[in-house]
């Protein structure tokens, strides 16, 4: 899946929307991410992510990932609301398009 990685301000949370294919069951994700993922935020004040064996990914920025789509079966967290279900992100199909 070609993803674009999103800030929501209104429920502070990181989202990954689905780009392009609209077909596909869900187009924005609430993304579980792989053990050690942190967030970072850059000077610019864009927030975004460091994903083991990946690097860097900001609000904004296009990436590549492989992984499993999960129907909303249990309630997002009140922060995390905005969203069709859930993508659990593999990292070693993941990788930065762009930044």
């Amino acid at each position: 899946m070609t993803a674009l990685l999103e800030w929501v301000e209104g429920d502070s949370c990181l989202a990954v929307k689905r780009n392009g294919n609209t077909e596909n069951l869900f187009s924005t994700f609430v993304p579980i991410w792989p053990e050690g993922t942190r967030p970072v935020r850059a000077s610019d004040g864009r927030r975004g992510i460091d994903v083991p064996k990946v690097g860097l990914i900001y609000e904004g920025a296009l990436f590549e990932t492989v992984g499993s789509e999960i129907p909303t079966i249990r309630e997002a967290p009140k922060t995390c609301a905005v969203h069709d279900g859930f993508f659990v992100v593999e990292p070693w199909g993941m990788k930065r398009l762009h930044s």
